[in-house]
């Protein structure tokens, strides 16, 4: 499967510790990040911990019984730095380093899925998935950052892994179960002001083969008149236009450039960006326009980078530099650099680079995203448990921030990022 194994083999993973194989959060310790530092001692030597925060960001452990999942958050300092604050349950568990939907695989990539952690557009909101109960927790975001539930829903299907947002229109990507005739789909709901997840009646969509399909990332236009769809399986791109009731109408498909299609962007101009783990040919992005009539008009097809198992994206605020999470050992992350006509180049094909733990046999870049600023970018390493910090150069390269990296996750297994 594409991106979906632990790198260093099955006797890799299955050798950690924890139940299941998971390291899991402890709230009832002092936070700890990767440089050993506890909340208390970064905030001592900062010399100023009453200083608000420059934003906010949080990941998803995606952990199993008997820890549950979970959402750490983290602040975000003026410098890049990130400060573990508090752990928040989902009520719920996830698949820790188990793929959905069988559990039998042992991977770095459980849930297949870009964006299984939801930020609201307005920042008001996060919605994260429990992939075993099937359902969505939502979470009020307070002033402070910290987390509040308002809401734990059922996501229609099961197995949710990938959640969509635009103007609290939201559509949750389900992975089903096959091999009990349970196949894939994506449900609406709209997100009241009160937090409530309310599910739209009539809304569930499948793909072009729901036993095959696998929805791997459900995004919406910039204008939200759009639903993309990446079905990594079926290798086509799905989009749907939205109409008045939230419900969307009949999809138009676009045959994936490039094998295995996960994780999608947009850029300026109605123009798409998609990672494709390529499985055995490399993994590359490809770069389209999203036309009137829903159709992908290809720019630049399958621009490889010269490494593998490239599922995730994130972009720069200007447009200019698109960034991809190659999951196959060691894990690196390729910077792109898009034109104003939507064709890309790659720049840095393996950057990002960090030592891997030989259990896992890679660092496994997950979801990545970028600070409305444009200065810091930080990436989901999913075989390490951390949250990487970098800073963005003006040339798309990306510099670790000393001491800035977020800790606290389970070592293998984590997955779901996303912040302000």
């Amino acid at each position: 499967m594409a991106a979906a194994v632990c790198a260093g083999g099955l006797g890799a993973c299955a050798g950690v510790d924890g139940p299941d194989g998971t390291e899991t959060a402890d709230d009832s310790a002092p936070s700890v990040g990767v440089d050993g530092q506890s909340q208390g001692q970064a905030q001592a030597q900062s010399g100023d911990a009453a200083v608000a925060p420059a934003g906010h960001v949080y990941a998803m452990t995606n952990a199993p019984l008997p820890a549950g999942n979970a959402i750490i958050h983290y602040t975000r300092g003026a410098d890049g730095k990130l400060t573990q604050v508090s752990v928040t349950p989902t009520m719920g568990t996830g698949t820790g380093f188990r793929e959905a939907p069988d559990l039998m695989i042992l991977t770095a990539d459980p849930l297949q899925s870009q964006q299984a952690l939801r930020i609201t557009q307005d920042h008001k909101f996060l919605m994260g998935v429990n992939a075993i109960e099937h359902t969505v927790a939502v979470f009020k975001i307070k002033p402070d950052g910290e987390l509040e539930m308002t809401d734990l829903v059922d996501s229609g299907g099961l197995f949710p892994n990938t959640i969509g947002e635009h103007g609290h229109l939201v559509y949750v990507g389900n992975i089903g179960r096959p091999s009990i005739g349970v196949g894939s789909n994506i449900v609406g709901f709209r997100l009241r002001n009160t937090g409530k997840l309310v599910p739209i009646h009539d809304s569930t969509r499948t793909l072009r083969n729901p036993m095959v399909s696998l929805p791997a990332h459900v995004l919406f236009s910039p204008a939200g008149d759009r639903v993309v769809v990446s079905d990594l399986f079926m290798e086509e791109l799905d989009v749907f236009p939205v109409q008045d009731d939230g419900k969307l109408g009949s999809q138009v498909i676009t045959p994936s450039a490039g094998p295995h299609p996960l994780g999608m962007i947009f850029g300026p101009k109605n123009d798409l960006l998609v990672s494709e783990s390529g499985q055995f040919v490399g993994s590359s992005v490809s770069s389209y326009h999203l036309r009137a009539d829903n159709k992908l008009k290809v720019i630049s097809p399958v621009v490889k980078n010269g490494q593998d198992g490239g599922c995730w994206l994130s972009i720069t605020p200007d447009g200019k530099y698109v960034f991809s999470g190659n999951t196959f050992t060691p894990g690196t992350i390729s910077t792109y650099e898009r034109s104003s006509d939507g064709s890309i180049v790659v720049t840095i094909p393996d950057g990002g680079q960090r030592a891997f733990d030989p259990r896992v046999g890679t660092t496994a870049p997950l979801d990545s995203f970028v600070t409305a600023d444009g200065r810091y970018m930080y990436q989901h390493f999913g075989g390490l448990g951390v949250i990487g910090a970098f800073s963005i150069g003006a040339d798309g390269s990306l510099t670790p921030i000393p001491g800035g990296d977020g800790g606290g996750l389970p070592f293998v297994g984590s997955q779901g990022l996303d912040g302000f």
